[in-house]
């Protein structure tokens, strides 16, 4: 029996849709779904912050061969909202990483990846 990259996305998105919070030990993470979608793809990326007095800022980076972009989110320490969703679409075919960036008043860093995949569409002309 042969795998469609249909069935393959479903059992990915399927193990790949679980919730995300940050915590003590872990002070950022980030959610996207769904983990496979088909060009032009469409993600919700969320990202989550355990709130504290020297949070400053969240910059959140997506790209691939084919796409990039950023953006910086000022914190207000332990005041700041624990998550911030954005959306990216019409995403061309290919392997995304998503990196978020949590910077605090000291310099110290905390880096986090997670990874999405846009797969061409193969509806077209069979």
């Amino acid at each position: 029996m042969r795998s469609t990259p249909l069935a393959v996305g479903a059992v990915l998105i399927t193990l790949s849709t679980g919730v995300m919070a940050a915590s003590k030990s872990q002070p950022v993470a980030v959610e996207v779904g769904p983990a496979v979608s088909f060009a032009p793809g469409n993600v919700r990326i969320t990202s989550h912050v355990e709130p504290a007095v020297a949070n400053r800022m969240l910059l959140l980076v997506v790209e691939s061969d084919s796409h990039y972009s950023s953006s910086e989110l000022p914190l207000e320490g332990d005041q700041a909202p624990r998550s911030h969703s954005f959306f990216l679409k019409n995403l061309p075919a290919g392997e995304y990483e998503v990196v978020a960036t949590l910077r605090t008043e000291s310099g110290t860093v905390k880096v986090v990846r997670q990874r999405f995949q846009v797969l061409e569409n193969g509806a077209s002309g069979q």
